[in-house]
Formats: C-alpha cells, structure tokens, sequence
C-alpha cells in the first residue's frame, strides 16, 4: 500500500447512514436498499472556486446538485503485470522511451497488478450555489470478478529502468500529500463473491477535517475526496470495486468501478536488478537508442 503524507487533515466517515429495509448480501453482512429520494437539483450554476477538476468530469455520476467521480486510484501510478511467460532476464520493455524517460504505461500489460488492493478515490461535489447537501455514509460493490491462474509477475514503474549506456533510470515518484478529506475502510469476506456490498467503515484516524465529524454538511460550491481502503476476497482474479455515498437519506447509484488484478507475487521485475553480473551479461552492449529494460529480483 501507498505511503501517504497528510498535508490535510481528514475526517471520520460514519459507516451507516439512514436508508431503506435491510437485504442479506453474499457477503454475510446487511446491506441496504436505496430509498427513492434523490438530492433535489438547484439548477445554479457552480462556483468553480472550490470545485476540483473531477467535478467537471464528463464520466461523474449526477444526481441533482451532485457530481460523483468514478472510483478511481487514489494515487494514479499502478504497478503493471509483466508477460506470464517472460523468461527470467532482462526484458526490454515493448515501448520505446523519449527524450531519456523510460515508458510508465505498456499496452497489453494490465494495470494495476498486486497482490493486495491499491487504495481508491471517489470525489463528491456539490455544484449548487446557495444549497448545502448532508454526505452520511459510503458502500464499496464488488461489482465484477474473473479468477485468474497462478501467480503475477510485476514492475513498479516507480522502481526505475536500466538503459544503456546511461546505466539505472530511477523514476522520482515520492511521496504525495494526500488531499482527502475522509478516509474509509471496505472489509469484503475472504469468499465474498460478485455483486456483495459492504459499508465502509470508519477509518482509525486522529485527524477531522474542515467539514467536521459525520454527518458531514458538503456547502455549496465544495467538493469532497474520500479516500477508500479496501481489503479484498481471497481468490486471485481480476476485480471491479465501485463506490456509492448516501446523500440527504438517498443512497446513490454506485459509481463506474475500477478493475484490478490481484494474486500472489512470483517476480517483481525492477531496473535495479539489471545491475547483477549475470543481468549485465544478458543485455546488449549496444542496444538501439531509447530501449530500457527490467530484471527479475530473483
């Protein structure tokens, strides 16, 4: 998991809110249905003076005043499965890089790959200009699952390239402020199948942000980021996690989810580990320009 500095400090997030009659989900836990309230629209235009660039995203969800990100990563650099089949030694990444910068992104390669869930962002903004809305709680839906067979093979990009002749490429990712305003917890069942809904629970921190303890008011022209740390059924494969907040009493539609390939780690692949003599054997003296390759660990 990401390392995350606070440069804002965060809120707790009740785990239950208000809704309709309670359902038994495949994961043991009560879930609850939507009620037929939806946030009531203003019709004002927004005030982008608070508003982040999410709210404007064509792909939010909208319902009255509220705009709802899609469930996203909360950091945005994924670590990427590398080919089932490559042979441990060097392996030249398929894209070439640019202006000494090695290639982050791999078509074919699926991102992100782990052996645990990266932690997920959803933005809700409140675009109303005189209307304030009440946020109350927050659920995760496994939305979709695919097993998946065997173990991973993964790069960080964050772990840097070997090139030649300018030796290890380092990419500086460092660490991020982060600019969430609450934090939640999702625990699935470790047999939890698709379609379960859990309620995020309250995350164990020390911090309230500006919008003060749950419920929280969202005033108008604001937006808020919820951090979402999930823990995820046991079976590798690959899974969609999407998010939905109650709002005013209404639970919300979920949002467009975020896929993830989760098993356990055979090989980290690294720039670093070119630098063994039996790697440095393998890559040519004199490769064409711009190709950078990656090493098994072990």
């Amino acid at each position: 998991m990401a390392l995350f500095t606070f440069a804002l400090a965060v809120a707790l997030l009740t785990p239950l809110a208000a809704c309709g009659a309670g359902t038994q989900g495949a994961t043991g836990v009560t879930t609850r249905s939507p009620v037929s309230a939806q946030p009531t629209a203003t019709n004002e235009t927004v005030t982008p003076s608070n508003n982040s660039d999410s709210c404007k995203d064509p792909a939010a969800l909208v319902s009255g005043d509220l705009h709802v990100s899609p469930t996203t990563l909360a950091d945005g650099r994924p670590i990427l499965q590398t080919p089932d089949n490559a042979p441990l030694k060097p392996l030249a990444l398929p894209v070439k890089g640019a202006n000494g910068q090695a290639p982050t992104a791999i078509p074919g390669w699926f991102a992100p790959a782990y052996d645990s869930p990266p932690d997920l962002l959803i933005t809700i903004c409140n675009t109303s200009t005189t209307k304030s809305h009440v946020i109350e709680s927050v659920s995760v839906k496994l939305s979709v699952f695919t097993p998946h067979s065997g173990s991973l093979n993964v790069w960080n990009p964050c772990e840097g390239t070997y090139t030649r002749p300018a030796g290890l490429v380092p990419l500086e990712c460092g660490e991020r402020a982060a600019i969430w305003d609450e934090t939640v917890r999702a625990t699935f069942a470790v047999n939890a199948q698709a379609g379960s809904i859990v309620p995020a629970s309250l995350d164990n921190s020390a911090f309230v942000g500006d919008l003060g303890l749950p419920p929280v008011t969202l005033p108008p022209g604001r937006d808020m980021q919820i951090g979402i740390f999930v823990k995820a059924p046991t079976a590798a494969g690959v899974y969609t996690f999407a998010a939905r907040g109650t709002v005013d009493s209404a639970a919300l539609p979920f949002t467009a989810g975020q896929n993830m390939l989760l098993a356990p780690i055979g090989h980290r692949w690294t720039g670093k580990a070119c630098l063994s003599p039996a790697m440095q054997a393998e890559i040519p003296a004199n490769p064409p320009a711009e190709t950078y390759y990656i090493c098994p660990e072990s």
